[in-house]
């Protein structure tokens, strides 16, 4: 590597730092999408051209979701933090494809990630059941410094979501798990942080930056997705969703 090339990584290191309040123990990243790719006759993640399987469940209209963007961002904070866990999450609700954290594992480890990094979650099929799994790779491993990956698309949601954690409990157990991590977060000895593609890839390139600020932005199957999500944190703020009646709070000035 030449010296400029090693000073401009040691620049991108420093600013992809900046984004992250102190020393993360763990990545989670959150699940995307896949699709068939023929030429190399196997699954992989996908563009934000193709739309993904929960939108067109629970919509009836297959979204851009994205999914490339979390392998490639992740890439970029495991090379800012080398000594962090990458926690590959979540399963298709399809049992004839693979699980989208065995897609993140093989692609980061093509990027380089060293396996010894990369922790599989294989259990959870959406956020909800995503940050179940994260309450007990936290409750396991003692951790004290966590950040989700995630499409920028999906943030307000996700944080709607989780700040009402308690309220998707389906049983004593969760009911047990989740109090005790929510417990953790308010006292403040565990830190979690939302970090979107957008921010960790428009950071290494300003083809990314243009990317997500012009070409994502005004494509209307982008705008939908984001009409669809705004539509849900409503919902989120009046106190349901998904059947369910929203009145724990992680964060009280929060949604």
């Amino acid at each position: 590597m030449s010296e400029r090339s090693r000073h401009s990584s040691e620049k991108t290191k420093e600013a992809l730092q900046n984004h992250v309040e102190g020393i993360p123990d763990a990545f989670f990243v959150l699940t995307g999408n896949m699709r068939w790719n023929e030429a190399k006759g196997k699954y992989v993640t996908s563009s934000f051209g193709v739309g993904d399987e929960n939108s067109a469940r629970v919509l009836g209209t297959a979204l851009p979701a994205g999914g490339r963007d979390r392998v490639l961002a992740t890439v970029e904070m495991n090379r800012a933090y080398p000594e962090a866990y990458l926690v590959a999450m979540s399963k298709s609700r399809d049992e004839n494809k693979p699980t989208y954290a065995s897609l993140i594992k093989d692609e980061l480890m093509g990027k380089g990630v060293s396996k010894k990094n990369i922790l599989l979650e294989e259990v959870s099929v959406d956020t909800i059941t995503e940050y179940k799994e994260v309450a007990r790779f936290w409750k396991e491993r003692s951790w004290h410094n966590i950040v989700f990956i995630l499409a920028e698309w999906h943030v307000p949601r996700a944080m709607a979501l989780f700040n009402h954690i308690e309220d998707f409990a389906d049983n004593d157990e969760e009911r047990e798990l989740l109090s005790e991590f929510v417990r953790a977060i308010k006292s403040n000895a565990l830190t979690v942080q939302f970090l979107d593609t957008t921010k960790i890839l428009s950071t290494k390139s300003n083809k990314f930056k243009r990317f997500f600020e012009v070409t994502l932005t005004n494509d209307p199957g982008m705008q939908a997705r984001n009409a669809a999500e705004a539509k849900a944190v409503e919902q989120i703020k009046a106190g349901m969703y998904g059947g369910r009646t929203l009145t724990h709070k992680v964060w009280e000035d929060e949604t």
